[in-house]
């Protein structure tokens, strides 16, 4: 019974180290999203800018809750596309090192946003299982441990 009190702790110090990372690396996002649309303003409408700028900002990291995190990558994966049919239209032809790097930076975090959500997702199967082993009933019970749900 205490294994299992401690391996569900551990479980849950990962995974409060995934968010963390997450929050961060959707912070890093949101920062290389600001810099290529920057790069762009004069090749776009004010409006345009404006509205992809509020799309950009629109988050507050410190206060995401983990069930937010698909939205906001799913709304930076959506700004992006937008700026990279921006940069085919005007750019490409220059071949432009800094908004090459980037689009670069941007697919490298990406990367590291799955697998930081991966691994969050594994030891929430871990968690809940130790969670629910029949000599754990009374901890959750006592405790009011609740299951933890993944990260899509």
């Amino acid at each position: 019974v205490i294994s299992s009190f401690c391996l569900m702790n551990s479980f849950k110090q990962k995974m409060d180290k995934c968010v963390e990372s997450i929050r961060i690396d959707l912070f890093q996002m949101q920062e290389s999203l600001n810099k290529i649309l920057d790069l762009f303003k004069v090749y776009i409408d004010e409006k345009t800018y404006l509205d992809l700028k509020e799309k950009i900002n629109k988050y507050e990291f410190k206060n995401l809750s983990k069930d937010e995190f698909f939205i906001c990558f799913s709304s930076f994966e959506v700004i992006k596309k937008t700026l990279e049919g921006i940069y085919i239209n005007n750019f490409e032809s220059t071949n432009n090192e800094t908004i090459n790097l980037l689009f670069s930076s941007f697919k490298d975090v990406t990367i590291h946003y799955t697998d930081m959500t991966q691994d969050f997702n594994s030891n929430a199967v871990g968690f809940n299982y130790w969670r629910n082993l029949y000599f754990t009933k009374w901890i959750k019970k006592l405790f009011k441990i609740e299951e933890v749900t993944s990260i899509k």
